[in-house]
């Protein structure tokens, strides 16, 4: 099999505006890097299981629950709660919020914030309460975590004031979303990332709530001074002016003012001596971010959108595709997966007259009625080669081999 074009699998590198693929073939290897571009910071989780803030225009490989690391790519998105981590600043509703220096937060930094119920029947938790846009949804998620000895198991996301009054409950004891919803990701070390969206029927201060409850049903309870949890990282995101944020991305802290994260494009990488215009394999190890309506795309292109091959996810919940786009042509490609959230291992194999789409194991679609290749082939891309259907999320592997391969090594590839 000829290998020509490799990113990640475990091998990354990267500098300010680069991401480094490389052509292996006759263990001769040679650079092929993809510009990169983000005009702000953004956060990662590191090796070390830690979240940390990298520099403006440098890619994220993130290790959040993957040791080999993937390329994250995200949109814009802004944080406008003020203060996500500095817990003074949060209004306390029948609950106390201490500092207490013996808990690393999920930076790593010692000093989390306690929030504890008082002996009140009603509500226990601390909110932030940004203004907000009737009709725009948001996200809303905190970094949370039982405090020992706490008689609590369960708390809940709320959204109030600005909203329908919505509650998306989690069992902390166990890690688990309560209903439909609800997201919850283990950051380890007990801490768990919640997040939930709804939408504003009104203008003003929303109210984003993270509370305490005792049951996984109920909206309050009399306290015992005895519940408690840790909270960090409070985020309500928005996706620009009048955008709906559909799901939660990554932590963007902020400190008195909300804070904004710059969409990223990675694109250019590769040559037409490495691309092979007559046939060949595009593979990728990827994840979606959310089932979210859009189109995100990774091609092999001619620089636009005219001639191309590509694989990634359609508008529809949980498909993914591959396009051959040639002269004589255009071919579609789908298949229904379990899940975009998950990898999915997924490849085109083209050749005049001969395309398929290889998912997980499987020959899933195949399109023998073209009967040319596209021409040009001379880079590839993080969407479908003119800028448009960026690729939002995860990338474990990607690889081009110059050759159709087999459908026994197309099977043995992908499973």
């Amino acid at each position: 099999m000829a290998n020509t074009f490799n990113l990640g699998n475990g091998s990354f590198a990267q500098k300010t505006e680069k991401l480094l693929a490389y052509n292996a073939e006759n263990d001769n290897y040679k650079p092929l890097p993809f510009d990169f571009d983000r005009s702000t910071g953004a956060t990662r989780v590191n090796r070390q299981g830690l979240i940390e803030t990298v520099g403006t225009d440098k890619p994220r490989i993130d290790f959040l629950n993957n040791t080999k690391g993937h390329l994250l790519l995200e949109p814009f998105r802004r944080n406008i709660a003020d203060y996500s981590e500095d817990g003074t600043e949060w209004d306390a509703i029948q609950a106390t919020v201490s500092l207490d220096s013996s808990i690393n937060k999920p930076d790593g930094i010692a000093g989390a914030y306690k929030v504890t119920d008082n002996t009140t029947n009603g509500q226990h938790r601390v909110d932030v309460r940004p203004t907000v846009v009737n009709g725009t949804q948001y996200a809303f998620s905190a970094f949370v975590k039982q405090a020992e000895n706490s008689d609590v198991d369960f708390m809940y996301l709320l959204f109030t004031s600005a909203f329908t009054a919505t509650r998306v409950r989690f069992n902390l004891s166990n890690g688990t979303a309560i209903g439909s919803g609800g997201t919850i990701e283990n950051y380890g070390n007990g801490w768990y990332r919640v997040s939930a969206t709804a939408t504003a029927d009104s203008d003003g201060a929303g109210i984003f709530g993270v509370n305490l409850i005792n049951d996984d049903s109920g909206a309050t309870y009399a306290g015992t001074g005895n519940g408690a949890m840790y909270v960090f990282g409070m985020q309500v995101e928005d996706a620009g002016s009048g955008i709906d944020a559909e799901y939660a991305t990554s932590y963007i802290p902020t400190q008195g003012s909300a804070e904004t994260r710059s969409a990223e494009t990675c694109s250019g990488a590769g040559n037409s001596t490495v691309l092979n215009d007559s046939e060949g394999v595009l593979y990728g190890e990827i994840a979606a971010l959310a089932n979210d309506g859009t189109i995100r795309n990774i091609s092999i292109n001619n620089g636009s959108n005219s001639q191309k091959t590509q694989i990634g996810f359609t508008g529809a919940n949980n498909r993914v595709s591959a396009t051959i786009k040639t002269s004589s042509g255009t071919s579609d490609m789908i298949f229904d997966v379990a899940s975009s959230l998950n990898f999915n291992k997924i490849c085109v194999k083209y050749k005049d007259s001969d395309f398929a789409l290889f998912v997980n194991g499987i020959k899933a679609d195949t399109d023998t009625t073209i009967n040319d290749t596209s021409s040009s082939l001379s880079e590839i891309n993080f969407d479908r080669g003119d800028g448009l259907n960026d690729f939002y999320g995860k990338v474990k592997d990607l690889r081009v081999y110059n050759t159709a391969l087999t459908d026994a090594e197309l099977i043995a590839l992908t499973s």
